[in-house]
């Protein structure tokens, strides 16, 4: 399990930092073509920005009076981040598919099959909270990534399984978006963008996923838990009542049985009282 463990928090902390840099380059594509096409620089605030999210990019930075430039060759990093994206994401695929996770699951009574098709982080922490007694206790790590540091083996490998299915599935609409190069026809850019420069609809997607591992998400992981030991506690009110509504059917069965057992009787005895 360890193994498994660690090779989804290897593979989940690429899949994050390939998603951010592939993210960026796209939101920021027509400033970095302007830079690139000494059209414009970058402030200081941009260049670290650009670098934070894109480390690669600085050996493609140079200073210039008005502020930072970039060489040519910052273009084929967009493009790199694009092979990056895949790559990560096949490495994360392959770490999601140990078996382990589906032995975990059975040891928390999870169905997998359901657990599989989770699509918020507050989701799949509902499930493994309606399972574990006391809760689960899960912060915000320095990475951005949840510290799940304080759970149980089975349940942090089921979270961290989690967290990088919603990043692998957000990965797999940037790689579809990204095929044949789509980001990179010029003809295409103005649709691209919206009219503020951001990247229409996986900007918004990731900026989703964002909002999704973000202190805030933490309440709901405590609301949707209520919710999910509530609605456990209605499944059980119900099975009790529908055995009540079985056993009162079943002697209402029986006593119709008996009425007609006896209305039998009655006519045997009328016939041979003739």
């Amino acid at each position: 399990m360890q193994s498994a463990l660690s090779d989804l928090e290897t593979s989940g902390n690429n899949l994050k930092s390939t998603l951010t840099s592939l993210q960026y380059a796209w939101q920021n594509y027509g400033l970095i073509t302007d830079v690139v096409n000494q059209k414009t620089d970058l402030t200081n605030d941009q260049m670290l920005q650009l670098v934070s999210a894109m480390p690669d990019m600085q050996q493609y930075l140079k200073r210039t009076t008005q502020g930072w430039t970039l060489e040519s060759g910052a273009m084929s990093l967009i493009q790199d981040s694009v092979t990056g994206l895949q790559d990560s994401y096949i490495a994360a695929q392959q770490a999601m598919s140990n078996d382990a996770l589906q032995e975990a699951a059975v040891r928390k009574n999870i169905l997998w099959s359901d657990f599989q098709n989770v699509q918020s982080l507050a989701q799949a922490y509902a499930m493994l909270a309606a399972q574990t007694s006391g809760g689960l206790q899960i912060s915000i790590g320095t990475s951005g990534m949840l510290d799940m540091s304080s759970l149980d083996s089975d349940s942090r490998l089921l979270m961290t399984y989690a967290q990088n299915k919603i990043m692998s599935d957000k990965a797999q609409e940037m790689l579809d978006q990204s095929t044949y190069g789509y980001i990179f026809d010029k003809y295409s850019i103005d649709e691209l963008f919206d009219a503020n420069g951001e990247f229409n609809d996986l900007y918004y997607q990731m900026r989703d996923f964002i909002a999704q591992t973000a202190p805030t998400e933490l309440e709901a992981f405590e609301t949707a838990a209520e919710a999910a030991q509530a609605a456990k506690q209605g499944f059980m009110d119900a099975a009790e009542a529908a055995e009540d509504a079985k056993q009162q059917q079943e002697e209402i069965k029986r006593q119709q049985e008996d009425i007609a057992d006896n209305q039998a009787l009655e006519k045997v005895q009328t016939y041979l009282d003739l």
